[in-house]
């Protein structure tokens, strides 16, 4: 829950159950960089779908690095959907992670 003080009354407002985080990989440039990115994102423990909508791919090894270490700290039952820009290489992105929780999504 989250709390809130409105005109001198608590107010609590349900925690979401989805969460959509827009992802800018343009200043990772390799693995590593990328790993301490994903480390930085904080993941809700009570989440149902967690949505990273990725913007340019410019380095897929740094794609893939960051989507790893966002799936070891996905909780088990928290979905992971991946929003990416069409592109013929990373179609097959959901087959390479072999995760069920994985889920991509072209726009």
């Amino acid at each position: 829950m989250i709390d809130f003080v409105l005109r001198g009354s608590p107010a609590q407002f349900p925690t979401p159950d989805v969460v959509d985080i827009p992802v800018d990989l343009s200043q990772t440039y390799g693995r590593g960089s990328a790993e301490r990115f994903a480390q930085s994102i904080s993941i809700p423990s009570h989440l149902k779908e967690l949505i990273l909508t990725v913007g340019v791919v410019s380095n897929l090894s740094a794609l893939v690095e960051f989507i790893s270490q966002i799936l070891i700290r996905l909780p088990a039952q928290t979905k992971l959907v991946i929003s990416l820009p069409r592109s013929h290489y990373i179609a097959d992105l959901g087959k390479w992670l072999n995760d069920a929780r994985v889920s991509v999504r072209s726009r």
